[in-house]
C-alpha cells in the first residue's frame, strides 16, 4: 500500500529549506552500517560455533565442557575485563575460526562399529540391462531395537522395470519433519527399495541439531520392502504414505541407475548427513534433478518433508485422479501393511487399493 500525502510549500525561514543540521553526524551513521553488518554475522557465527561446541563429536563430556566454556566464556570474560565491544569481538572472531577450522578438519569415515542393521553397505554390478544388487537387507523384527538381520544378493532386469513408487512417513509429534523413500517396482511382483538414512552407530540415536555438525555419516539403505516399510508401520507405528510416480519407461531406468550410481559413490567416497541440505529428501531430489535439471525447484516442502507428498503432486510427479487431500487418505497403507503381517505377497497387498500405478 503506497500513502500519497500533501506537503505544505516551504516558506523562506522553514526548517524545509535549510541543510541538516549536523551531515557530518550523518556521514558518520551511513559509515557504520558496514560494521553493524559485520557485527551482526559474527553474532551469527559465534552461536553457531557455541552450537557447535555442544554438538560436534568429542571423546568424552569433561571436553565438551572445557569446549563450551571457552567459545561463550572468553568472549564474555573480555567484555567484562575491557568494557569495551573490541576485544570482546576479537575474542568472538579467534574462538569461532577455531570451531570452524575444527569443524572443517572432520573427515567421513566407512569403519566405525556401526549399528548390525547398517554395518554392510550394498552396492550394484552392471552387466548390461542386468544389475546385481549386492546386500539386501531383510530385518526380520520382534521390536523396533530387536530384530534378526540378514543381507542378501538380488539380480533385475532393467527391462522387466515396471514401476517407482515414493513413500512419506510423516514423524508424530515434530511438524513438518519426516522420511521419505523409494522403490523400484519389477515384472513378478518383486521390489526393491532405497531408504537415505544416517548411518548409526552401535547404541546411537538422532539429533536434528547434531546432525549439523558432522555427527553422522550418510547411508543408502537397500532394503526388501517387508522390513523398510514394516518397521514403520507395524513396530514404530507411524503413519506411511505410498504413491505410484508418474514418469515414463525409459526415465524409470535412467532414474534406477542414477540412483544405484549414487549407492556406488557412498560406497566408496563416504559422506556427512546434514539436517537441513544432505537428507533422504533432498538426496532423492538431487538424483531427480540429475535427469532432469530443475525438474524439482526448491520448495520449503524438501526442507520439511511432511509435505513432500504435496510438492510432488502439485509438481505432476504422483497421480493428481483425485483432489490432494483425498489422494492422501487413500494413500494411507498402515491397515493393508498390519492386516499382511510380513507375507511373500506383502508387497502387492499394501498397493491393491492404490490407483494409477502397477501393483
Amino acid at each position: 500500500m503506497v500513502l500519497f500525502v500533501k506537503i505544505p510549500a516551504a516558506t523562506e525561514g522553514d526548517d524545509a529549506t535549510r541543510a541538516p543540521a549536523n551531515p557530518g553526524a550523518m556521514r558518520r551513521g551511513w559509515r557504520r552500517l558496514p560494521g553493524m553488518s559485520g557485527g551482526g554475522l559474527l553474532l551469527a557465527w559465534w552461536v553457531w560455533a557455541s552450537l557447535g561446541a555442544l554438538y560436534l563429536p568429542l571423546p568424552d563430556a569433561g571436553w565438551r565442557v572445557v569446549v563450551v566454556l571457552g567459545v561463550i566464556g572468553l568472549p564474555v570474560a573480555a567484555l567484562a575485563w575491557r568494557g569495551t565491544r573490541r576485544p570482546a569481538f576479537g575474542t568472538m572472531a579467534v574462538v569461532c575460526g577455531i570451531v570452524t577450522i575444527w569443524w572443517g578438519s572432520l573427515e567421513p569415515r566407512n569403519d566405525r562399529d556401526w549399528s548390525p542393521d547398517q554395518a554392510v553397505l550394498p552396492s550394484a554390478d552392471w552387466q548390461g540391462d542386468q544389475v546385481t544388487v549386492r546386500n539386501i537387507r531383510h530385518c526380520e523384527y520382534r521390536a523396533v531395537d530387536d530384530y534378526a538381520v540378514r543381507f542378501y544378493d538380488a539380480t533385475f532386469d532393467l527391462g522387466e522395470l515396471e514401476s517407482v513408487w515414493f513413500f512419506v512417513e510423516p514423524f508424530a509429534g515434530y511438524p513438518g519433519a519426516a522420511h521419505t523413500f523409494i522403490s523400484f517396482g519389477f515384472r513378478g511382483d518383486r521390489y526393491v527399495a532405497v531408504s537415505v538414512e544416517i548411518r548409526r552407530e552401535r547404541g546411537e540415536g538422532f539429533s536434528a541439531l547434531k546432525g549439523i555438525f558432522k555427527n553422522y555419516e550418510l547411508m543408502y539403505v537397500v532394503g526388501d520392502e517387508r522390513d523398510l516399510v514394516r518397521l514403520r508401520t507395524d513396530f514404530r507405528n507411524d503413519d506411511v504414505y505410498l504413491y505410484p510416480v508418474e514418469v515414463s519407461e525409459e526415465r524409470r531406468r535412467d532414474f534406477f541407475r542414477e540412483v544405484f550410481e549414487g549407492v556406488n559413490r557412498l560406497r566408496d567416497e563416504p559422506e556427512f548427513y546434514h539436517s537441513v541440505w544432505n537428507t533422504c529428501t533432498t538426496r532423492v531430489v538431487e538424483h531427480v534433478n540429475g535427469l532432469v535439471p530443475g525438474r524439482i525447484p526448491f520448495r520449503w516442502g524438501i526442507v520439511f518433508p511432511a509435505e513432500a507428498d504435496r510438492v510432488a503432486y502439485e509438481l505432476g510427479l504422483i497421480a493428481d485422479d483425485l483432489p490432494f487431500e483425498a489422494l492422501r487418505e487413500r494413500s494411507l497403507i498402515n491397515e493393508a501393511a498390519k492386516a499382511d503381517g510380513g507375507s511373500e505377497r506383502f508387497s502387492r497387498r499394501i498397493r491393491e487399493h492404490l490407483a494409477g500405478g502397477n501393483p
